[in-house]
């Protein structure tokens, strides 16, 4: 999701993850409801050991480094998009095993207490010693064709390879909060952990849809070459035209889906920038971590 919330404190972080697990219904303890349980615990530790430190949101993270340094990412979904693109995600998880957890890293910035850095991906799996994280991006095609402009081929293209280096960007910083959820003890120790893009192109208008299509598929080998080098491969367009039913009207919508390889540079370029971040930012709501 792109909803961007700076900076909160431990107690905020704490009381949302209470308030999750005592919303959980009595028969579904299963292993995502004991691990919030675990990291309460360990959050609580923390409060005890640091008092209540500043946790940043992951995305929000991003947001600031590249607005920081001068490229723009995804804009901001608010009002009904937001609404579509909750139902589409919860679509996608509803289909597979994906679950919605909290990863964390404790950060200690220079001359500053301990920073906590948490992120919800769009979808988490432990399974079997394997760790799988997702992240969906949604794209409202009527408010795209409705919009009046020239060059339609040329700048869908341009939003979609955005969605693809906002997508890599965030999982790769997934993958370092999840190393060090791991090197925390909250997870035990996984064999592997694989990064899923997925864009969803969603419209009313089913001439929209396929104009959209048509135009990807035409441009594909040029979002893969982009995609490559924002680390993302295997990307596939998904042709078939699903259909859902959301706040009584029909919605229609097909995907791309694509793999991401993560890039320790990313991370490092955050975790450089972090200080100044910290520093610039105003104690604001975490609702979407």
């Amino acid at each position: 999701m792109d909803n961007y919330y700076i900076v909160a404190t431990l107690e905020d972080l704490i009381e949302r993850i209470d308030m999750e697990i005592n919303n959980q219904k009595e028969y579904d303890h299963n292993e995502y409801n004991l691990y919030k349980k675990r990291l309460k615990d360990f959050l609580k530790d923390l409060r005890v050991k640091y008092g209540n430190i500043y946790t940043i949101a992951a995305v929000s993270l991003i947001k600031k480094t590249n607005e920081k340094n001068g490229y723009k990412i995804s804009e901001n979904i608010q009002g009904k998009n937001k609404e579509i693109a909750e139902s589409l995600e919860d679509i996608i998880r509803s289909k597979t095993k994906f679950h919605q957890e909290y990863l964390i890293s404790v950060e200690y910035p220079t001359n500053l207490n301990p920073i906590l850095i948490v992120g919800k991906p769009d979808g988490l799996i432990f399974e079997y010693g394997e760790v799988k994280i997702l992240e969906v991006k949604s794209f409202n095609l009527d408010d795209f064709f409705n919009c009046p402009g020239s060059k339609k081929d040329e700048n869908l293209i341009k939003k979609v390879i955005s969605r693809i280096k906002t997508s890599s960007d965030q999982l790769s910083l997934y993958q370092y909060l999840l190393e060090n959820t791991i090197k925390l003890g909250l997870i035990g120790n996984t064999k592997k952990s694989d990064l899923y893009g997925r864009l969803i192109f969603y419209s009313e208008n089913t001439k929209h849809l396929y104009n959209a299509q048509k135009i990807i598929k035409n441009n594909l080998n040029i979002i893969k070459t982009y995609g490559n080098g924002y680390h993302a491969y295997n990307l596939n367009l998904e042709e078939r035209v699903e259909t859902t039913h959301i706040n009584n009207e029909d919605l229609y919508y097909f995907k791309i889906g694509f793999r991401v390889r993560y890039n320790p540079k990313t991370i490092e370029k955050y975790l450089n920038n972090l200080n100044e971040l910290i520093g610039s930012s105003k104690l604001v709501d975490n609702r979407d971590l």
